[in-house]
């Protein structure tokens, strides 16, 4: 199994601990019977991790189909027999539940029940069960860790298998060629795995895994280096056009979309759009500079049901604090989503970047940098220097957490290489696994800053996809 790329959400512990380690040699299994809780164990055979494997994918859909469906299921997924059942209501067998697998499941929208995915758990188990290099071990972190874990050479390929979560149907799984995609529909986590060791690198989806799209070119911001040139004449997308696009998502099993503009939320038709992209399965998020709508209480309530993340773009350090504020008091619902702040670089003075660093810290607001993109109004205008400071700022706080837009990562690219930045934690190539969408004009393209755009058939969304003359420009 092999992991090609990560974007990393958020972390959970648990008291039980179970994990997969790589790099056994001539460890022996260590556990009897078929309870896996929170006693140290150890399993190394083929047969005993078959076990293991079968009974947590047991576990992990007792709870949506019941004992004796699930337990069909799992046998039918990892060819194990069960042992005979004792009662008439379970099979005489469990995992701790806060080390049972979150078993993924199809893409579906949220109006379906949620249908695992179970290709995805036949080769899971496959994968783990017949390469001798995978050990799965088990105990509580409550206590002390297990004797294996102690060794500096094991190598986690899970840290720990994830966990059980209340909601089913927040991972989603999908494939393309031999590559398996998981994202977590609430956290935005996304891991790309293979489980075959000596397939190629993949380089590109069949279909996107995001897709920006443009609902508006309407903004009353003027801000000088707009690369979108979008102004208060701007048009909006018609909102027919717009469920169209996000209907054909769906069907294309997109996970995301990055909804933009001009200023998205000036869309009369905002909180609609994210809903509609709710419906269709596809996890809104968005970018704006106009903090007004947080006084709107239906677009409050749309962006906290239905998205995953939204970003403010900022031009001083007083949009930090407005996100900061958002996070602090959520406008008082439970499970809104959460700010970050965008820093497009060049458009502002690096002094006042730095002001916008240091409140971010502060107030620890997560921040994203922005590369440059010398089109739209900015293509005749001169940024303000930043690339020597940007440089300087990473080598003082580079191990900080921080996010970047593909064309950072192209323009930093060496400074990331030389801070030894894992290539699994970045992608550089726009139009692999991810394109844009103007639904004002009806044109599609690689990116939204200087591609080459053309009209597209909304029957075909993605007929010429992917767009791999873009890769590394």
């Amino acid at each position: 199994m092999r992991i090609e790329s990560v974007r990393i959400g958020f972390a959970n512990n648990s008291s039980s601990s179970h994990s997969i380690i790589v790099g056994c040699k001539n460890v022996r299994d260590n556990h009897d019977g078929q309870e896996y809780g929170w006693e140290n164990f150890t399993l190394s055979s083929p047969l005993a991790k078959r076990a293991y494997m079968a009974t947590n994918i047991y576990c992990a859909l007792k709870g949506q189909f019941g004992s004796r469906i699930a337990e069909l299921v799992a046998k039918d997924i990892t060819n194990f027999e069960f042992p005979q059942r004792s009662d008439e209501d379970e099979c005489g067998t469990y995992v701790d539940h806060q080390s049972v697998i979150q078993a993924p499941v199809m893409f579906k929208s949220p109006f379906y029940p949620p249908e695992p995915n179970f290709d995805f758990l036949k080769e899971l188990t496959e994968s783990v069960v017949n390469n001798a290099k995978y050990t799965i071990v088990g105990g509580n972190d409550n206590d002390s860790r297990h004797p294996l874990l102690t060794k500096d050479n094991w190598w986690y390929p899970y840290g720990s298998i994830p966990k059980d979560h209340p909601n089913i149907g927040e991972l989603v799984a999908r494939k393309d060629g031999k590559y398996w995609t998981l994202f977590n529909r609430k956290t935005g986590t996304k891991i790309r795995i293979c489980f075959d060791d000596n397939a190629p690198p993949q380089t590109y989806s069949e279909t996107p895994e995001l897709v920006d799209v443009c609902i508006t070119k309407k903004c009353n911001m003027h801000c000088e280096f707009c690369y979108q040139n979008a102004s208060k004449e701007g048009k909006h997308a018609d909102l027919d056009t717009i469920n169209d696009i996000l209907w054909r998502l769906r069907l294309d099993e997109v996970f995301e979309v990055a909804i933009g503009g001009g200023e998205p939320t000036q869309h009369p038709d905002f909180a609609k759009i994210l809903q509609a992209a709710y419906d269709n399965g596809v996890v809104p998020n968005f970018t704006t500079a106009n903090t007004d709508w947080m006084h709107d209480d239906k677009i409050v309530e749309a962006v906290n049901k239905y998205c995953g993340s939204f970003a403010i773009s900022i031009s001083n350090w007083q949009a930090v604090e407005e996100a900061y504020q958002w996070n602090r008091t959520k406008r008082g619902t439970y499970g809104a989503v959460r700010a970050s702040v965008q820093i497009p670089l060049g458009c502002m003075p690096w002094k006042e970047i730095n002001e916008c660093l240091k409140k971010a810290n502060v107030l620890y607001t997560p921040i994203t940098f922005l590369g440059y993109k010398a089109c739209g109004k900015a293509a005749d205008r001169k940024p303000d220097p930043y690339h020597k400071q940007m440089l300087e700022w990473l080598d003082k706080n580079g191990e900080e957490p921080f996010g970047a837009d593909t064309a950072f990562v192209q323009e930093f690219a060496d400074k990331l290489k030389k801070m030894e930045v894992d290539p699994k934690l970045v992608s550089d190539g726009e139009g692999m696994y991810s394109c844009y969408i103007d639904a004002v004009e009806k044109k599609i393209g690689a990116h939204s800053y200087g591609a080459k755009m053309k009209s597209y058939d909304n029957r075909d969304l993605f007929q010429d996809f992917p767009y791999k003359e873009c890769k590394n420009k």
